[in-house]
């Protein structure tokens, strides 16, 4: 997936906490307050990385901070449903 001395998913979750709590930040501010770390992570690990080879740090930080709220929403609320 990615390279860089990362060797696990909690590594690579660890070098991108930075901008996952910049993305809860930004959601926070739009009253969206259901947002944390991990249901970004999660959002993004099951919609969007799972359908993609490889990754680098670049395209995961990006990514992340380019999140859309609605597609957000709808896995919040994809996820209540199970």
């Amino acid at each position: 997936m990615v390279e860089e001395n990362i060797n696990t998913m909690a590594d690579l979750y660890k070098r991108v906490l930075p901008a996952l709590r910049s993305k809860k930040k930004e959601l926070h501010l739009k009253n969206i307050f259901s947002a944390n770390e991990k249901n970004i992570w999660n959002c993004l690990r099951k919609k969007k990385w799972n359908k993609t080879g490889d990754l680098t740090l670049f395209d995961i930080v990006s990514d992340i901070l380019n999140l859309k709220e609605e597609d957000f929403l709808i896995f919040i609320k994809q996820e209540e449903r199970r």
